[in-house]
């Protein structure tokens, strides 16, 4: 995944929960993204 591979070489701990964070969240979306169109090409 993209935003890890941002991750890496970035331990900064200051940067790393933001990182985590922005992380997270794309991983979220893209969770919901994935299932809402499933769900949509599924009726």
């Amino acid at each position: 995944m993209e935003c890890y591979k941002r991750m890496k070489g970035r331990t900064d701990e200051g940067v790393w929960p933001y990182l985590m964070q922005l992380c997270s969240t794309e991983l979220i979306t893209r969770l919901l993204v994935n299932l809402s169109t499933r769900l949509l090409f599924h009726t």
